[in-house]
């Protein structure tokens, strides 16, 4: 029983302990000591209630926010003299500045305006003048467009560029300068298409004159080869006539011999009239081998005449040939012609009739821009009079 009380006791000892430290441990925390710690509250002021210290709280309300008046007033002051030197920079520096943009642009676009619509005047002149003068104004033409398109496209640049400078927010404007640019470049590739037609004209013209310079000595070859082959077949024919006659006449000939040598034997045996008949047989006997040597001859001719006329006919057929190939690029040369001159012809009118579609569009641009330049001139601020004193 007395073991049971004192471990009782033991224990409610050890557990206040512990209580006792966690509570100095809550009160040293910064929440701890902001619940137990006693905040501090000002004191209420005592009212005055005399008249003597009621003025002099008065007084000291007024000084201060006279003081607080002058500080405000002085800001203010510093602040207009501020605004004062930045209006007056702004005048030196800034308004000059626009001024001198808008004149410089529209200086530029005076100058290269006033180019870019002669270059393309001079451009729309030859290529109407190509038009009408056909082959014979190519030449110019490509002259004139060699010599102003890289110049009228730098021309058309700068124009852009002033128009960026000062109206980019005229979208119409902005559009029919790109118009421009496009048809500008459509004319010129027209003229290209042109000038690239005439110049396979001036190659293809002499070459067609030369083939048919070749057509009509070729022409001739076949005629002339056509009558020789006719000849040597004529004289084939002719040969074979006479090869065929002279057969007949070496068979009768040989024909004649055997009879004859029956009769010499026969007057041999008889011993009666045998030399005639040997006179008949040698007689026989040399006309069948004339006539031997007659067909034989005839057999050469014919064969001669075969080779004479096969060579007539290669070169017939070679003539022929010939004429044929000449033939095809002489037709195949003039429909080049035919062609290419339409296409000179219908891009000339093309180019012409764009190129004055682009002028028309790049002068309407130059001259709203060029009024569009004096409006902003005019609404431009002036510059104020400089003062040597900022503050007044």
């Amino acid at each position: 029983m007395r073991n049971k009380k004192k471990t009782s006791s033991r224990f409610w000892l050890i557990s206040a302990a512990l209580h006792g430290v966690a509570l100095v441990v809550l009160i040293l925390t910064p929440a701890g000591q902001r619940v137990f710690k006693q905040e501090e509250r000002p004191l209420k002021p005592e009212i005055v209630r005399k008249d003597e210290a009621l003025a002099e709280v008065i007084d000291d309300i007024r000084d201060l926010s006279v003081e607080r008046l002058r500080a405000q007033v002085a800001l203010l002051e510093a602040g207009r003299e501020r605004m004062a030197v930045n209006f007056e920079t702004m005048n030196r520096h800034y308004v000059p500045f626009v001024a001198g943009q808008i004149a410089s642009a529209r200086a530029r676009l005076t100058q290269e305006g006033e180019k870019t619509l002669g270059r393309q005047e001079e451009i729309l002149t030859a290529a109407r003048r190509a038009v009408e003068l056909k082959a014979a104004g190519s030449d110019p033409m490509w002259r004139v467009f060699d010599k102003h398109r890289a110049a009228l496209i730098a021309g058309q640049e700068e124009i852009r560029r002033v128009l960026l400078l000062t109206a980019a927010d005229d979208t119409e404007l902005l559009a029919t300068q790109n118009q421009a640019e496009a048809v500008q470049m459509e004319a010129f590739e027209g003229l290209s298409v042109s000038v690239s037609a005439q110049n396979q004209l001036w190659n293809a013209e002499p070459r067609l004159e030369t083939l048919s310079a070749e057509k009509t000595k070729f022409e001739e070859a076949r005629a002339a080869g056509e009558q020789a082959l006719k000849e040597a077949q004529a004289e084939v024919a002719r040969v074979q006539e006479a090869e065929k006659a002279a057969f007949v006449r070496q068979q009768t000939a040989q024909a004649a011999v055997g009879p004859l040598k029956q009769a010499v034997e026969k007057a041999r045996k008889e011993k009666t009239g045998e030399a005639a008949a040997r006179e008949a047989l040698k007689t026989a006997e040399a006309a069948a081998k004339a006539a031997q040597q007659d067909a034989g001859k005839a057999k050469a001719e014919r064969g001669q005449a075969d080779r004479k006329f096969a060579a007539a006919k290669r070169h017939a057929d070679g003539r022929a040939k010939d004429l044929a190939k000449v033939t095809d690029g002489h037709v195949k040369t003039a429909e080049t012609i035919r062609v290419k001159t339409e296409e000179r012809d219908v891009n000339a009118a093309k180019a012409a009739a764009l190129q004055e579609q682009a002028q028309a569009l790049q002068k309407t641009v130059y001259e709203k821009l060029l009024v569009k330049l004096e409006e902003q001139a005019k609404e431009a601020p002036k510059a104020a009079p400089e003062s040597k004193e900022t503050t007044s």
